[in-house]
Protein backbone atom coordinates (compact mmCIF):
# COMPACT_ATOMS: atom_id res chain seq x y z
CA UNK A 1 0.00 0.00 0.00
CA UNK A 2 2.73 2.46 0.99
CA UNK A 3 4.17 1.76 -2.39
CA UNK A 4 1.41 2.50 -4.26
CA UNK A 5 0.71 5.56 -2.12
CA UNK A 6 4.58 6.09 -2.92
CA UNK A 7 3.79 5.79 -6.99
CA UNK A 8 1.13 8.05 -6.89
CA UNK A 9 2.90 10.58 -5.32
CA UNK A 10 6.02 10.69 -7.23
CA UNK A 11 3.45 10.66 -10.70
CA UNK A 12 1.82 13.74 -9.26
CA UNK A 13 5.04 15.35 -8.43
CA UNK A 14 6.34 14.76 -11.87
CA UNK A 15 2.96 15.39 -14.05
CA UNK A 16 3.46 19.04 -11.91
CA UNK A 17 6.87 19.61 -12.58
CA UNK A 18 6.38 18.99 -16.45
CA UNK A 19 3.69 21.59 -16.40
CA UNK A 20 5.01 24.09 -15.15
CA UNK A 21 7.89 23.31 -17.33
CA UNK A 22 5.67 23.67 -20.22
CA UNK A 23 3.92 26.57 -19.00
CA UNK A 24 7.45 28.62 -18.64
CA UNK A 25 8.16 27.38 -22.64
CA UNK A 26 4.78 28.52 -23.57
CA UNK A 27 5.08 32.12 -21.47
CA UNK A 28 8.79 32.56 -22.76
CA UNK A 29 7.35 31.85 -26.75
CA UNK A 30 4.20 33.91 -26.26
CA UNK A 31 7.15 36.98 -25.15
CA UNK A 32 9.31 36.27 -28.04
CA UNK A 33 5.92 36.36 -30.40
CA UNK A 34 5.22 39.44 -28.56
CA UNK A 35 8.50 41.02 -29.33
CA UNK A 36 7.98 40.23 -33.00
CA UNK A 37 4.38 41.45 -33.00
CA UNK A 38 6.04 44.63 -31.80
CA UNK A 39 8.75 45.07 -34.49
CA UNK A 40 6.10 44.50 -37.07
CA UNK A 41 4.04 47.14 -35.66
CA UNK A 42 0.65 44.48 -35.08
CA UNK A 43 -0.29 46.41 -32.19
CA UNK A 44 -3.31 44.12 -32.13
CA UNK A 45 -1.90 40.98 -31.95
CA UNK A 46 0.82 42.59 -29.37
CA UNK A 47 -2.18 43.36 -27.14
CA UNK A 48 -3.30 40.25 -27.36
CA UNK A 49 0.13 38.23 -26.29
CA UNK A 50 0.69 40.76 -23.88
CA UNK A 51 -2.77 39.57 -22.16
CA UNK A 52 -2.14 36.29 -22.48
CA UNK A 53 0.94 36.46 -20.84
CA UNK A 54 0.19 39.00 -17.86
CA UNK A 55 -0.97 36.25 -15.49
CA UNK A 56 2.38 34.24 -15.80
CA UNK A 57 5.17 37.49 -15.59
CA UNK A 58 6.28 35.47 -12.70
CA UNK A 59 7.52 32.80 -15.30
CA UNK A 60 9.60 34.72 -17.29
CA UNK A 61 13.10 35.03 -16.41
CA UNK A 62 13.89 38.38 -15.02
CA UNK A 63 15.21 40.93 -17.77
CA UNK A 64 12.73 39.39 -20.06
CA UNK A 65 9.79 40.41 -17.40
CA UNK A 66 11.73 44.16 -17.33
CA UNK A 67 11.61 44.36 -20.95
CA UNK A 68 7.98 42.89 -21.13
CA UNK A 69 6.79 45.66 -18.35
CA UNK A 70 8.82 48.04 -20.47
CA UNK A 71 6.04 46.64 -23.72
CA UNK A 72 3.01 47.00 -21.94
CA UNK A 73 3.98 50.69 -20.81
CA UNK A 74 4.36 51.60 -24.80
CA UNK A 75 1.54 49.80 -25.17
CA UNK A 76 -0.49 52.16 -23.01
CA UNK A 77 1.72 55.23 -23.34
CA UNK A 78 -1.08 56.76 -25.82
CA UNK A 79 -4.18 55.62 -24.19
CA UNK A 80 -3.74 55.21 -20.54
CA UNK A 81 -1.05 57.04 -18.56
CA UNK A 82 -1.78 55.70 -15.56
CA UNK A 83 -1.20 51.98 -16.65
CA UNK A 84 1.65 53.21 -18.54
CA UNK A 85 3.30 55.06 -15.80
CA UNK A 86 2.81 51.58 -13.85
CA UNK A 87 4.64 49.90 -16.26
CA UNK A 88 7.19 51.87 -17.12
CA UNK A 89 7.77 52.42 -13.22
CA UNK A 90 8.76 48.74 -12.63
CA UNK A 91 11.30 49.14 -15.48
CA UNK A 92 12.91 52.05 -13.70
CA UNK A 93 12.91 50.47 -10.54
CA UNK A 94 14.45 47.10 -11.69
CA UNK A 95 16.78 49.11 -14.60
CA UNK A 96 17.48 52.76 -13.12
CA UNK A 97 19.91 53.72 -15.46
CA UNK A 98 17.43 52.98 -18.42
CA UNK A 99 17.33 56.67 -19.68
CA UNK A 100 14.99 56.03 -21.91
CA UNK A 101 12.08 55.17 -19.65
CA UNK A 102 12.76 58.20 -17.33
CA UNK A 103 12.40 60.16 -20.59
CA UNK A 104 8.76 58.24 -21.37
CA UNK A 105 7.92 58.65 -17.33
CA UNK A 106 8.55 62.54 -17.23
CA UNK A 107 7.08 63.08 -20.44
CA UNK A 108 3.84 61.34 -19.17
CA UNK A 109 3.93 63.12 -15.73
CA UNK A 110 4.48 66.35 -17.14
CA UNK A 111 1.12 65.41 -19.29
CA UNK A 112 -0.22 64.66 -16.22
CA UNK A 113 0.65 67.78 -14.99
CA UNK A 114 -0.71 70.31 -16.88
CA UNK A 115 -4.11 69.25 -16.19
CA UNK A 116 -3.69 69.47 -12.58
CA UNK A 117 -4.29 72.21 -9.06
CA UNK A 118 -1.46 74.28 -8.02
CA UNK A 119 -0.49 71.19 -5.24
CA UNK A 120 -1.15 68.57 -7.33
CA UNK A 121 0.97 70.65 -10.21
CA UNK A 122 3.93 70.54 -7.73
CA UNK A 123 3.54 66.60 -7.49
CA UNK A 124 3.56 65.93 -10.84
CA UNK A 125 6.14 68.08 -11.75
CA UNK A 126 8.34 67.52 -9.65
CA UNK A 127 8.27 63.42 -10.19
CA UNK A 128 8.58 64.42 -14.15
CA UNK A 129 11.73 66.62 -12.86
CA UNK A 130 13.59 63.36 -11.51
CA UNK A 131 12.99 61.07 -14.59
CA UNK A 132 13.60 64.44 -17.46
CA UNK A 133 17.05 65.06 -15.46
CA UNK A 134 18.15 61.28 -15.81
CA UNK A 135 16.97 61.49 -19.50
CA UNK A 136 19.04 64.83 -20.43
CA UNK A 137 22.07 63.34 -18.45
CA UNK A 138 22.59 60.58 -20.51
CA UNK A 139 20.66 61.69 -24.00
CA UNK A 140 21.43 65.54 -23.86
CA UNK A 141 18.16 67.14 -25.88
CA UNK A 142 17.46 71.10 -26.15
CA UNK A 143 13.46 70.51 -26.12
CA UNK A 144 13.92 68.25 -22.52
CA UNK A 145 16.17 70.40 -21.23
CA UNK A 146 13.96 73.83 -21.95
CA UNK A 147 11.01 71.85 -20.36
CA UNK A 148 13.18 70.93 -16.92
CA UNK A 149 14.21 74.83 -16.34
CA UNK A 150 10.73 75.56 -17.08
CA UNK A 151 9.51 73.46 -14.46
CA UNK A 152 12.22 74.65 -12.49
CA UNK A 153 10.72 78.11 -12.50
CA UNK A 154 7.13 77.05 -12.60
CA UNK A 155 8.04 75.51 -9.09
CA UNK A 156 9.95 79.22 -8.07
CA UNK A 157 12.71 76.32 -7.05
CA UNK A 158 15.89 78.76 -8.01
CA UNK A 159 18.24 76.12 -6.30
CA UNK A 160 17.26 73.35 -8.21
CA UNK A 161 17.57 75.57 -11.47
CA UNK A 162 21.20 76.81 -10.12
CA UNK A 163 22.27 73.17 -8.93
CA UNK A 164 20.88 71.39 -12.50
CA UNK A 165 24.19 71.32 -14.16
CA UNK A 166 25.83 69.33 -11.47
CA UNK A 167 23.04 67.09 -10.52
CA UNK A 168 22.80 66.27 -15.05
CA UNK A 169 26.87 65.79 -14.83
CA UNK A 170 26.35 63.25 -12.10
CA UNK A 171 23.37 61.45 -13.19
CA UNK A 172 25.52 61.20 -16.90
CA UNK A 173 27.45 58.82 -15.36
CA UNK A 174 25.50 55.43 -15.23
CA UNK A 175 23.27 55.51 -18.84
CA UNK A 176 21.88 52.40 -20.61
CA UNK A 177 19.93 52.84 -23.76
CA UNK A 178 19.01 49.36 -24.44
CA UNK A 179 17.17 46.58 -22.39
CA UNK A 180 18.79 43.21 -22.60
CA UNK A 181 15.98 40.94 -22.36
CA UNK A 182 18.96 37.57 -21.94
Amino acid sequence: MQKIALSISLFLLVSVSYAQTTDTSTVYNNYLDLNMAMLEGDMDKAISLSNTIMPDTAALPVKARVSYYNIMGKLYEESNANEAIKYYSRVAASAPDYYVVHRALGYLYLKKSEDLTNIDFATAAKKALFHLEKAQACDPSDETLEVIKTLYKKLNDQAGLKSLNKRLSAKAKKCIDILSSE
